[in-house]
């Protein structure tokens, strides 16, 4: 098969699995099976295998029955010629054998079977020779007769009575079947052929005729170079060309052209010059790159060589479309593409291009006639009978001519995936109608039925009968869901299927949705989407789980500004389900958004949700951040305070201390009172931080003494507002931009389009493994992951990469016996490992002497990557010049789903790329899902605004201040509340805490 279409595929997998054993040391046998060839050796070159041991070679004295073979060659030039020549040779052999043995003859097309077999019967007529086949009286005279009669095909009917038949996939499945019958039963003596039959059905004969010629094994790779060098660029495997030139290495195009360098265009000069033809396969990946650059598939720069995957380059290789055919839908999709184009558009696909318009333009004008959407294109084009043929599934209308069934099959094996990708490019566009026309078509071929009749047609046990009186009454759909089984009964009058249609309406997938959105700056909303299941789960019917899309679109339902993928699994499929995601908003305010919720998979099945914003009222403006002055740093004695009592707290046990400040006298002595990390005001315990430092204020107000404070934060966006709740002056606030920085910061931001987060984890290996390699090949890296599992697979994976590129101690930065006093501390066998070869990784479960340990030798530099699980980024004391945030989003097992990191948590991972006074710049790199790329990025490069969360646990706080007497009645607790944070920011951003305005 290395010789035929699917060749290049199977040149891809084999380089691909022989190059992951190589990287992943995890063996995998190979073992290839292929006809006696001429070049068998160089498949086995391909293959890897040991000459000496591994490589059978049997010649054809191994056959169960000894086999003669003639060749006979053809020198005639001129076609019409040398095909009656090739008939004359053709019928002498087939007479040598007449009625003596059975006879196949293989030609090349479906065409030729036809004209070859009655050929050869109608030189028999002529030379009276029929007789030799069959007698006249004979009984499979008689049996062919019969079934002549009752075959579909013409010219088999033709053919039957003298002997004579012919097979290919062109014809339809009875005929096919009948004519291997009456071969096997001796009945048919002369069977003519397509080469599929040699594939697909077992039929021996004594004498076998191959009209045409079988040459060497060549490789087809070239034809299929830029689709299969995508799909490796995306994988990860190919990061530039010089990867790519090593790759191609792999491949049997390669063994090829250095056996046979002519046949590949290769000159004796140039395979002199370049015994291993390096530059002829840069050439060819060059090539190849262009063409991918070119269609927007990969990022190529040329002076460089890398390459950078793109959304499109995913959606092409994750549904194995052509270089060929992306071209077409970047060329041809618009936004306002009716459905009737968006038909012409599947139709012109690459992958069609070999199917022709043959002699079945009779049956074709008849189908388009039948079928609801119109075609422009005229019959005599492909791009029509593939339209027609796509709409004839769907509609699932019988067809008659049997090249039209095989052409068929191949449309619409086609067709769920081609309108998947078309579906993924119009999302990733952002194109609201659009994407929901090519996901309503994807259903379509799937469920087989257009979206004008009843979605019950989605359940297979209802009779024709049943869904035609539904139709006919044309009720509407969402009406359905208020009648019960009994006026269903009455609707379609037959008053024993209520109960059972009443059961499938419900069965088909409904929610419901309520929304709560929260202003974050003016150009950001939080929106919290509540989704509560309202359907009957049936495992038959549902399986384990249901997919959804969730779509923010905008007022006029043009644009897409928000989409996620959402799975309910069958285990919570009654629970209420909380997503929370961030969608942008724009000046001037629009009236309303829409928020959809529509079934991957379901026809009629999706909410709509319109998110009003009359009330909405964004956060007031933030000031501009403060200038950084280039001043001295003041020496320490400028203080003026030479000792002083240091008190160094978590606000958890300050807020215990500080509760009965009446009480205790020594907080009343309290004159400096520092705040670290202030933004965490916004974060899971920033309510208790909150109460801690508005106390300290009315403790300072109440003993009539200043208590001076100091708060020290990340950049924030409001820091008026902090600044003012802590009673700091204009002249005492200082909020600096995110760059400024002890030392700059490189931030990279790569996204993957992938829902599903196990699949997104091991994608993202590799280019963790690439970044360290490029930003930081020597110098430390902490790289952060979601989970403790994770971190030592991460760890382990890093080395295996390192073991695949001949380096497999390359982070290891000290002699081995240097680290073995201190592998004496752990218990962790896999922990001893990764450490003796420069990889550690930190997580709760390890023993704080081993904790120790890793901190040690990774600060000392004697191992050179450290993999944390991310709630450690608050408690680490080492720093790197590279940090790698890998996902941001964990699983949270309360609510059964992966939520994101707090941003908080990310910026503190970021900021663990700083060695003041050792680097002069630090880089992090910040992987994630790609529809969190914008508000990474937002607020990553921009200040973070941070809100009160007081008012969800006021009770608490509340309750100990009561308990202590600081609040005895209403007008208390009103003075309590004017001290918070909380009551700045109600005023500033109202509808993030429910006012109305």
């Amino acid at each position: 098969m290395l010789h035929d279409d699917r060749g290049p595929v199977l040149e891809a997998i084999i380089a691909r699995t022989i190059r992951q054993i190589e990287s992943t040391q995890d063996l995998i046998r190979l073992v290839g099976l292929l006809a006696t060839l001429p070049n068998y050796e160089d498949v086995a070159t391909f293959l890897r295998v040991n000459p000496a041991k591994g490589l059978f070679y049997f010649d054809n004295s191994f056959r169960p029955v000894p086999l003669d073979q003639t060749y006979i060659g053809v020198t005639e030039k001129k076609a019409m010629k040398r095909f009656q020549v090739m008939n004359d040779i053709v019928y002498e052999k087939v007479m040598e054998h007449a009625g003596k043995n059975q006879l196949l003859i293989f030609v090349h097309s479906r065409k030729e079977t036809s004209k070859t077999a009655k050929t050869i019967r109608d030189i028999c007529l002529e030379k009276d020779t029929l007789g030799l086949f069959l007698k006249e009286d004979s009984a499979s005279t008689e049996i062919l007769r019969t079934e002549a009669e009752q075959t579909k095909n013409q010219e088999l009917k033709d053919l039957l009575p003298y002997g004579f038949a012919i097979h290919h996939a062109g014809m339809n499945r009875v005929d096919r079947t009948l004519v291997e019958e009456l071969f096997a039963d001796k009945h048919i003596q002369v069977l003519v052929s397509t080469a599929t039959l040699a594939w697909g059905v077992n039929l021996p004969a004594h004498t076998v005729i191959i009209k045409g010629t079988q040459l060497p094994i060549e490789s087809q790779f070239i034809r299929k170079l830029a689709d299969n060098l995508n799909a490796e660029v995306v994988l990860g495997t190919v990061q530039n060309a010089k990867d790519a030139v090593i790759w191609l290495g792999y491949t049997y195009l390669y063994i090829r052209m250095l056996r046979a360098p002519h046949m590949y265009g290769v000159t004796p000069e140039e395979k002199e010059s370049d015994p291993q033809l390096e530059q002829r396969r840069a050439d060819l990946i060059h090539t190849a790159a262009s063409l991918l650059d070119k269609n927007n598939l990969i990022k190529y720069d040329k002076k460089t060589g890398a390459f950078q995957v793109t959304d499109l380059g995913r959606i092409a290789s994750h549904y194995y479309c052509t270089c060929e055919s992306m071209a077409t839908y970047n060329q041809l999709l618009k936004p306002t593409l009716s459905q009737i184009e968006l038909f012409r558009v599947f139709s012109l696909s690459s992958e069609f291009k070999y199917i022709t318009v043959r002699e079945e333009r009779l049956e074709l004008s008849k189908l388009l006639e039948r079928v609801p959407i119109p075609i422009k294109e005229s019959m005599e084009e492909p791009s029509a009978k593939i339209n027609v043929l796509l709409q004839a599934y769907i509609s699932q209308l019988k067809l008659e001519g049997f090249a039209l069934v095989s052409d068929m099959v191949y449309v619409t094996q086609s067709a769920g995936r081609l309108i998947r990708a078309i579906y993924e490019i119009c999302l990733h566009r952002g194109w609201a109608q659009l994407t929901d026309k090519t996901l309503s078509l994807c259903k379509m071929i799937d469920k087989r039925m257009w979206l004008s009749m009843t979605p019950l047609r989605q359940f297979n046990k209802l009779s024709d009968d049943v869904v035609r009186r539904i139709e006919k009454k044309d009720f509407p759909w969402d009406r359905m869901y208020d009648l019960g089984p009994t006026e269903i009964g009455e609707l379609v009058r037959m008053p024993k299927m209520g109960k059972t249609l009443h059961k499938f309406v419900h069965q088909v997938p409904k929610l419901e949705l309520a929304t709560h959105i929260q202003p974050v700056t003016r150009s950001t909303l939080q929106v919290e989407l509540t989704i509560t299941p309202d359907f009957q789960w049936d495992d038959k019917v549902h399986g384990n789980s249901e997919a959804f899309w969730i779509f923010v679109e905008d007022v006029d339902s043009e644009i897409i500004l928000h989409h996620e993928y959402f799975l309910l699994k069958q285990k919570y499929g009654a629970d209420e389900h909380v997503v929370t995601f961030f969608a942008p908003v724009f000046e001037p305010l629009p009236p309303q958004y829409f928020i959809r919720v529509v079934s991957d998979k379901w026809i009629a099945s999706e909410t709509q949700l319109p998110v009003s914003f009359r009330h909405l009222i964004l956060p007031e403006k933030f000031p501009p951040p403060t200038e950084l002055l280039d001043l001295q740093p003041l020496p320490v004695t400028a203080l003026q305070e030479p000792s002083g009592n240091v008190v160094i707290s978590t606000p958890e046990n300050w807020d215990i201390l500080s509760r009965r400040w009446k009480q205790r006298k020594n907080m009343q002595t309290v004159n400096l009172f520092i705040v670290d990390e202030l933004h965490l005001i916004g974060g899971e315990n920033g309510p208790i931080l909150e109460v801690v430092c508005s106390r300290m204020r009315y403790i300072s107000s109440q003993i009539e003494r200043k208590i001076r404070i100091v708060a020290l934060s990340s950049s924030v966006a409001n820091a008026k507002d902090l600044g003012h709740w802590l009673g700091a002056s204009t002249h005492g606030l200082f909020n600096f931009h995110p760059n400024v920085r002890p030392v700059p910061l490189e931030l990279h931001i790569q996204g993957f389009n992938m829902s599903h987060t196990p699949s997104r984890l091991i994608a993202m290996m590799k280019p963790i493994y690439n970044a360290i390699c490029k930003y930081s090949p020597k110098q430390p890296v902490i790289v952060f992951v979601p989970s403790r599992k994770q971190t030592r697979l991460t760890a382990v994976d890093l080395l295996t990469y390192c073991a695949a590129d001949a380096q497999p101690q390359c982070f290891l930065h000290c002699v081995e016996d240097d680290l073995t006093a201190h592998l004496k501390h752990i218990k962790d066998k896999t922990l001893m490992e990764t450490l003796s070869n420069g990889v550690a990784y930190l997580h709760e479960g390890l023993t704080a002497m081993e904790k120790k340990v890793v901190e040690q030798l990774f600060s000392s530099g004697a191992i050179q990557v450290l993999v944390a699980s991310r709630n450690l980024c608050w408690g680490m004391s080492v720093a790197a010049h590279l940090v790698v945030v890998m996902d941001t989003q964990y699983y949270d097992g309360r609510g059964h789903r992966y939520v994101d990191c707090p941003v908080t948590d990310i910026l503190q991972m970021v900021g663990l790329a700083n060695r003041p006074l050792v680097d002069d710049s630090g880089v992090a790199v910040l992987m994630c899902q790609s529809s969190k790329k914008e508000f990474y990025k937002k607020f990553l490069y921009e200040p973070l605004p941070v809100e009160s969360h007081l008012d969800h646990f006021l009770h608490d706080h509340f309750s100990a201040e009561i308990v202590t007497k600081t609040i005895e009645n209403k007008q208390d607790a009103i003075d309590y509340l004017i001290w918070t944070f909380l009551y700045r920011r109600m005023t500033q951003n109202p509808n993030y805490y429910n006012l109305q305005g």
